[in-house]
């Protein structure tokens, strides 16, 4: 749920959903009717023709007259199943292997559910290899089907038709905004077109490619000229005569408008809207990687550990006869790092630098990326956030570094549950030393191999960039997402596809 205050409905948005939904329904119940026909096809004709020259199955009627009546009950049921595990929601743009899981839960569902009814009605008989091949016919049509629909829906609308936004104010929340939306990690619906300031001139850079277009009492010409659709007041410190000059505009022009409540400041990332018999309360977002959705991690952690393990196991033994004959030492590295609630524990890498090193060089670049931000090189393609040409790497460390070798032992942190594949990088504790307050909610569930920040710009993002995306991340755990960030850290790794 959205909290909007002295928001406008817009009419447009509620009939594109209507027309969403609607088409999906259509692609459903047509799905469901093909396969119905296409089943009828093979089974009683096709598949009979050739089975009964051996004997197999007898020749048989087409069923028409007996199984017509029951398509509607099974159209009925399908829809309202198909209904309830979510297939018809819009608003959250489910990814294809998450719309995927819900057909085939709610195929599930509608399957157990017309078996039953055939068991308590048992003048209704049908061919089990029908059931079978129906079911499984319907699966593959109405996965195509949705595929083909939205495919369609996205060539007709293009990117045109996305909320085009306006911020009224460079605040804390404005940035948020147009950070995520230059990241492209928000609302995919929506798009920040720029920001509307008194204090900055115009063409200041907000976040990414977002910069100040004008001063507010600009609204109206800057709304037509960028086709905004919609207005934020993001500093709700504005004065009164100032937003009711916004809310008249936005009147006057049909924009809908909202405002970002003022305890937003220090709630960004953080807010949690909902209503508490009628009143608008906001509170804390926590992490979702807890009861149920704890649990499938950790299977999924032991199990992709295991096989990765099994995997690099040939490469692990190279890299470690590599490490003893390049230079003097173990071939492990062995490190006190800060895990999930603040708690100490062991880390594994293999070694990449001498024995001995001075500490202090990586004390002061931490220091300075996470109090000034500066901790960079200037190259060609613009700022690198780590610390180039270290003088304290070992032959082979730059190699095993640069393809992420040197994180493989980690697999063992995982299997022990200190870690896990996915999730914000642990620090080392005098990195925590310089946190501040809200660094810290990165603890909040058990740090991982590589994140989602790694995937969305890896050494090129400021910390925090950094700490914003791992807050995301655990905010809107899901099993896809971990799946798909698993794949984008072999892109990155092997290509470097995120820089």
């Amino acid at each position: 749920m959205k909290l909007a205050v002295g928001q406008i409905s817009s009419r447009s948005d509620d009939a594109r959903i209507y027309r969403h939904q609607t088409g999906l329904v259509v692609s459903d119940v047509l799905s469901l009717l093909s396969a119905f026909v296409l089943t009828v096809h093979l089974r009683f004709s096709a598949l009979d023709e050739h089975l009964r020259l051996f004997g197999i199955v007898k020749t048989e009627r087409d069923p028409w007259s007996a199984m017509l009546p029951a398509l509607p009950v099974v159209m009925i049921v399908w829809l309202l199943t198909l209904l309830g595990c979510g297939a018809y929601r819009v608003e959250d743009r489910p990814s294809m292997l998450t719309e995927f899981g819900r057909i085939i839960r709610a195929l599930l569902i509608m399957a157990v559910v017309v078996f039953a009814l055939t068991f308590f009605h048992r003048e209704v008989s049908y061919s089990r290899a029908f059931a079978v091949m129906f079911v499984a016919a319907v699966l593959v049509l109405t996965c195509f089907a949705r595929a083909t629909f939205r495919a369609l829906l996205r060539h007709i609308r293009g990117r045109e038709d996305r909320r085009r936004v306006l911020l009224v104010g460079a605040s804390q929340a404005a940035t948020h905004l147009a950070f995520t939306s230059a990241r492209d990690i928000g609302d995919r619906e929506t798009v920040i077109v720029g920001v509307l300031d008194d204090t900055l001139a115009a063409g200041t850079r907000v976040a990414g490619d977002i910069c100040v277009l004008g001063s507010i009492r600009e609204l109206s010409h800057i709304a037509k000229a960028h086709q905004v659709r919609s207005v934020i007041i993001t500093d709700p410190k504005l004065p009164d005569r100032l937003q009711r000059e916004v809310f008249e505009t936005c009147l006057g022009e049909n924009l809908q408008w909202s405002v970002v409540p003022q305890t937003l400041d220090f709630l960004v990332g953080r807010a949690e809207p909902y209503i508490l018999a009628g009143i608008p309360v906001i509170g804390l977002r926590r992490s979702n990687i807890h009861g149920a959705n704890r649990l499938f991690k950790r299977a999924f952690d032991i199990l992709g550990a295991a096989i990765l393990l099994f995997l690099a196991s040939p490469i692990m033994v190279v890299v470690a006869i590599a490490i003893k004959a390049t230079s003097k030492g173990p071939v492990f590295f062995k490190q006190q790092r800060i895990g999930e609630n603040g708690q100490p524990f062991w880390f594994f890498k293999f070694r990449s630098m001498k024995v001995d090193c001075d500490d202090r060089i990586h004390r002061e670049y931490t220091r300075r990326l996470i109090t000034e931000g500066s901790a960079h090189e200037e190259d060609a393609a613009g700022a690198v956030y780590k610390i180039k040409r270290d003088p304290r790497l070992i032959p082979i460390g730059s190699f095993i570094r640069r393809y992420s070798i040197d994180e493989l032992p980690q697999l063992l942190n995982v299997i022990k549950g200190d870690m896990s594949l996915i999730g914000p990088r642990p620090p080392i504790p005098y990195e925590v030393e310089a946190y501040r307050d809200w660094h810290k909610r990165r603890f909040e569930a058990p740090p991982g191999i590589t994140g989602l920040w790694q995937v969305s710009g890896r050494s090129r993002l400021s910390f925090e960039e950094m700490v914003r995306l791992d807050i995301e991340y655990l905010e809107n755990w899901s099993f896809t997402r971990d799946v798909k960030i698993l794949w984008q850290t072999m892109g990155v790794v092997l290509f470097d596809r995120a820089y």
